[in-house]
């Protein structure tokens, strides 16, 4: 099967490694970053096998159907499709109609736009629902201030300032995740240059 991921031309393959090596060693390198992609997504609470689907669509140089995906990673077509799926609803791929009777997918290609999209809906999916809970413990340690058994007991009311602060504090997290999920790749990028030149250089 032709490399479903090849993104240098022959030529510039060629002039690296040598005509009878070229394959091979691209091959490599493509694998390589495959398997660097899959830990990266660990590294962002996803499996590593999603990461490495989405590796394949990044590198693709057109959409690929879950069969070729499959065959290039060595895995069953139906996890893979599985994993389609959750790069679908994360956002960060996208359906592209079908091609031989198989639907076809391509992933975003602008690594902020991943990012973000990514951070987007970890956050919407495990961030949130934990912010509302410490919210709600937080309401219950609040009323508990007026418990009788509670008022007069410094322990107890500074343990309940304590719950307070951090859901505070899980507050302010909340709304920045919210705000840089928002911001969009360009204003963000642009932000951090700016950022970047006010920093200090050793």
């Amino acid at each position: 099967m032709l490399s479903a991921v090849s993104t240098l031309s022959a030529a510039s393959v060629n002039a690296t490694w040598g005509h009878s090596t070229a394959t091979g060693c691209f091959r490599s390198v493509e694998d390589r970053f495959i398997e660097n992609w899959g830990h990266l997504a660990e590294g962002f609470g996803m499996e590593e096998g999603v990461g490495k689907v989405h590796a394949v669509l990044y590198l693709a140089s057109a959409p690929l159907g879950g069969a070729a995906i499959a065959e290039h990673l060595d895995i069953d077509e139906e996890t893979c499709c599985e994993h389609l799926d959750t790069l679908v609803s994360f956002g960060i791929v996208h359906e592209r109609g079908e091609e031989a009777g198989e639907q076809v997918f391509e992933a975003e290609r602008d690594p902020w736009s991943w990012f973000m999209l990514t951070v987007r809906e970890r956050a919407r999916r495990e961030f949130s629902p934990l912010v509302a809970s410490i919210r709600a413990v937080n309401t219950l340690a609040q009323e508990a201030k007026s418990a009788p058994h509670v008022r007069g007991d410094r322990q107890r009311i500074a343990r309940i300032e304590r719950i307070g602060h951090f859901s505070h504090f899980v507050d302010q997290v909340s709304g920045l995740l919210e705000m840089f999920s928002n911001l969009g790749a360009g204003p963000l990028v642009a932000t951090m240059r700016m950022a970047a030149k006010f920093m200090p250089r050793g």
